[in-house]
């Protein structure tokens, strides 16, 4: 089974006009937080270390109950804050760090 796999790797890089890519890890931010912010009705994330990028994701519900979604800007670790606010007067019910590569 393992010979057969190589053999379909080599095939595979050599077909593919010799290049053979591994993806690489990339280090997420690290030390996140999130918080509900401006009396209920907003939310913030922050990020302190590492690479990539952060966002804070928050749910507001109205008094409908028809809950909708925000998201705060994309920041670097150490950038501050990323905020988001629902429409007032509706809340915050959920709050999260979001992060990419």
């Amino acid at each position: 089974m393992r010979r057969a796999l190589a053999r379909l790797l080599v095939l595979a890089t050599v077909a593919g006009g010799g290049t053979f890519l591994v993806a690489t890890a990339e280090a997420s931010p690290t030390h996140c937080s999130s918080r509900v912010t401006n009396y209920g009705t907003g939310g913030a994330a922050i990020c302190a270390r590492r690479t990539g990028f952060y966002r804070v994701t928050i749910t507001c519900t109205p008094a409908s109950g028809r809950v909708y979604f925000r998201e705060g800007p994309w920041l670097k670790p150490g950038q501050g804050e990323s905020k988001a606010n629902c429409n007032r007067p509706d809340r915050v019910t959920y709050h999260a760090v979001q992060k990419r590569n």
